[in-house]
């Protein structure tokens, strides 16, 4: 008997209502049609019109159960699929499976299942939890509405695709959204009137932060640290694919003109970052890492754990975090005049970074060439003065003053009026390399990698600093060697982002060598000592108990691979802060025996 596609299409569906609901008939179903998806990088909608005669409000009682999806696409590692309730809350369900896995197929997201679908191999055919949790849409909205399919090929021009349909299933005994009422961090609270917060432009908000010293936080409770407007956007480069955003903000006044303000007994300032720790299973290794370096005597992005909701919907542990700025508190150098022309006020200060090259930045390429690479050069990017107020005078400077440090580095004549030591603080540069090389950060040296310098008058040598960016570090990332407790990060070639050819040459130079010696073997009997990083954990585990479990029952990624996780996987957090103590251990024993042997 021959079939025509759409009895297929409706036969297809009923083997994946049967499969999904266990035959047993749903209270209610919505089945949404089809169609092409777009082979361009941007989100393909597909809607279902819900109209419910009773306006039942959707909770645990009664709520949205599953999403059933029936799909054909060449390569899931190409797809990213988001459900859009009515109300504007979104639920990730899946995100680039495979490589090389086809189709999904009488696919069932469900938090009953038992296995989550980045943890499934392929087929992918039966109940899987989504990436996201589900509960988070039974919040309260009503049932009534557009529920949108969003479905994106992220890899324009390869395989195309296509949906054949998907259905949503309500019923009772639906999983419940997480509700904070009550917290040991300080709450941060956001209102942006219903509006999704975009990569850019920013948009107004509302925000207010409740925080009582010594007591626990309550939702009801009033803001008390902060309350006040704000214009707020995502932030981050491949984090941006992630449900759990990270955010940048400045607080403003009543105008929309930035305004400083204190946070959480942070120093003034107007610029902030919410950091969003996902991938990071701990939610400790940017926190780890930018409050050692602070211990050993440098300016560190100075950081608070919270808990955030926006728009009533809880969002899960943050941290609120500094933005790296010229300020009399964060780096403190001299300020840039309108009138550089003067030498000594040309000559400082000035911050920029080392970073990858993107077409709506401003800065310069080295002008020798990286390690590793005969023909790439490092980028550096400027930031303070930042790219639309620096002028010409001033890059002229900044480029010559690193053109004659990197020239002067790999002269190897170290010892000569012209060595390299004159340009930079090199007590900077050995703390730097230390604890890049301690975390294992895959990214050291070749991403946001700050520098500073000042003015002559004030100190006229080269610093490197302050750390930024170390989700990827402390064992935290699968390729790069990052979770190879041995050997140097410094000398791990990579053929996408150029490293400074400096860090070999300084390595070459028994001065550097041996301050690298002296300056490990104080830190490892205080600062980065084992017992005081394990003390560290412990400390900011305990505070967080409560709230760590309620950020994984929003976000239920434990015993899942998030973005370049090594395997295998611990199921639980005490596992991820078990393996994360273990590793700096193993690291820090191997960097003991390696540096001893330095002559």
């Amino acid at each position: 008997m021959n079939l025509n596609i759409s009895t297929k299409v409706l036969l297809s569906f009923m083997v994946l209502l049967f499969a999904c609901t266990n035959g047993q008939s749903p209270v209610n179903t919505f089945i949404g049609q089809g169609g092409n998806i777009t082979n361009d990088g941007i989100f393909t909608e597909f809607i279902i019109e819900v109209n419910d005669s009773v306006s039942r409000k959707l909770s645990s009682e009664f709520g949205l159960k599953e999403v059933m999806i029936d799909l054909d696409h060449d390569d899931l590692s190409e797809i990213v699929m988001y459900l859009k309730a009515p109300d504007g809350s979104e639920v990730e369900l899946t995100y680039v499976n495979g490589p090389g896995a086809k189709h999904y197929r009488n696919t069932c997201f469900s938090e009953d299942a038992k296995q989550p679908i980045k943890c499934a191999s392929p087929p992918f055919t039966g109940k899987y939890r989504p990436v996201d949790y589900l509960g988070s849409i039974n919040n309260g909205q009503t049932m009534s509405g557009a529920w949108k399919l969003l479905v994106k090929d992220w890899k324009p021009s390869l395989f195309s695709g296509k949906l054949l349909s998907w259905k949503l299933t309500f019923g009772e005994d639906a999983p419940s959204p997480v509700i904070l009422e009550s917290s040991e961090l300080p709450i941060v609270v956001i209102n942006t009137a219903g509006n999704n917060i975009p990569d850019s432009p920013r948009i107004k908000a509302g925000m207010g932060i409740i925080h009582s010293k010594g007591k626990i936080n309550t939702i009801t409770d009033q803001f008390r640290n902060y309350s006040g407007t704000i214009t707020i956007e995502t932030r981050g480069s491949s984090s941006q694919n992630y449900s759990k955003k990270s955010y940048a903000f400045s607080t403003t006044d009543s105008t929309g003109k930035k305004k400083d303000h204190g946070l959480l007994d942070l120093p003034a300032e107007k610029d902030w970052i919410l950091y969003a720790p996902y991938s990071d299973k701990s939610l400790l290794r940017n926190y780890l890492t930018y409050t050692l370096f602070g211990q050993m005597g440098h300016y560190s992005p100075r950081s608070r754990f919270v808990e955030l909701v926006i728009n009533g919907d809880y969002r899960g542990i943050y941290m609120l975090t500094e933005k790296i700025k010229r300020d009399e508190n964060r780096i403190n150098i001299a300020q840039q005049s309108d009138q550089p022309a003067d030498p000594k006020v040309l000559s400082g200060g000035y911050i920029f970074k080392i970073d990858r090259f993107e077409s709506d930045t401003q800065g310069f390429y080295s002008s020798i060439p990286a390690a590793f690479e005969g023909t790439k050069k490092v980028f550096y990017r400027y930031t303070y003065p930042d790219e639309d107020d620096i002028n010409p005078l001033q890059k002229k400077y900044l480029q010559t003053y690193v053109d004659s440090f990197e020239h002067a580095l790999i002269s190897y004549d170290y010892n000569s009026e012209k060595s390299y030591r004159r340009y930079a603080n090199l007590k900077s540069f050995v703390d730097f390399f230390l604890i890049n090389e301690f975390s294992k950060n895959v990214d050291a040296y070749k991403l946001s990698t700050y520098l500073y310098k000042d003015r002559d008058d004030r100190d006229a040598r080269l610093n490197i600093g302050p750390v930024w960016d170390y989700d990827l570090a402390w064992n935290n990332a699968n390729y790069g060697n990052g979770s190879d407790p041995e050997g140097w990060q410094y000398s791990s070639p990579d053929t996408t982002y150029p490293v400074p050819q400096w860090w070999g040459r300084m390595m070459n130079d028994p001065v550097f060598k041996g301050m690298v010696k002296e300056r490990w073997q104080q830190l490892r009997k205080g600062t980065l000592s084992n017992s005081a990083i394990n003390s560290l954990i412990d400390k900011n585990t305990t505070m967080m108990k409560e709230a760590t479990e309620r950020n994984f029952r929003k976000w239920p990624v434990l015993g899942s691979q998030v973005g370049m996780n090594p395997l295998p996987l611990p199921a639980d957090h005490k596992g991820e802060i078990d393996r994360l103590k273990q590793w700096v251990a193993d690291r820090g024993a191997w960097m003991d025996a390696e540096i001893a042997k330095m002559k």
